[in-house]
């Protein structure tokens, strides 16, 4: 009997030292666990829109460059003159593919002849036309370096036309005439998905 009390005995540290040993691991694991840094495993994605770091941009594009043209005084918008106005979109610090939607509203320009011209990728990324008014690109994560930038330049000609010659230049006569075209920027990681193409 003495030796069986000896064996229960011996059977009970033997349990008794094996779950102080698991209750030690698994506080260690738990520790281990609680001191994890998982920020390096999250992907950077900060996007700048003309300077500024957003992930939807709306501004009002009311800059615009203007082409020299020896009947027409510097800066001034006229018929017969062309101009342009950037859209920068800057994938520098971004470690995921990116979908960029720029949205144009064109309803202010109601000058007739005034009319965009041409909307184009000047590093030679495609642009799709994929919702009225809206063109969109994709930066993939293959073509991005320190120095990623987008840029789309939207061209504007106002194209003379002797019929609008009185609308033309009641508009001209205001003084400081300035036009404004709203635009919104939305920022979204690309998963891969095409890109529809708008049909009118």
């Amino acid at each position: 009997m003495n030796n069986m009390k000896r064996v229960l005995l011996l059977i009970s540290l033997l349990m008794l030292f094996f779950t102080i040993y698991l209750t030690m691991d698994t506080y260690a694991l738990f520790e281990s666990n609680k001191n994890y840094d998982v920020s390096s495993d999250i992907a950077k994605f900060v996007i700048k829109v003309n300077g500024s770091e957003a992930k939807t941009e709306e501004f009002v594009v009311d800059s615009i460059a203007y082409y020299e043209n020896e009947y027409v005084i510097d800066n001034k918008i006229a018929p017969l003159v062309d101009g342009y106005f950037d859209i920068v979109v800057d994938a520098e610090d971004v470690e995921v593919s990116l979908r960029y939607d720029i949205e144009f509203d064109f309803s202010s320009l109601s000058i007739p002849g005034l009319v965009i011209s041409s909307i184009t990728e000047l590093g030679g990324n495609t642009l799709v036309l994929t919702d009225k008014d809206t063109y969109s690109g994709v930066i993939t994560l293959a073509d991005m370096d320190s120095s990623t930038v987008n840029t789309v330049r939207v061209s504007i000609s106002w194209q003379n036309d002797e019929a609008n010659n009185e609308v033309d230049s009641s508009w001209g006569m205001v003084a400081d005439k300035v036009i404004s075209i709203p635009v919104n920027v939305k920022l979204t990681q690309y998963l891969g998905e095409e890109l529809p193409v708008y049909v009118e």
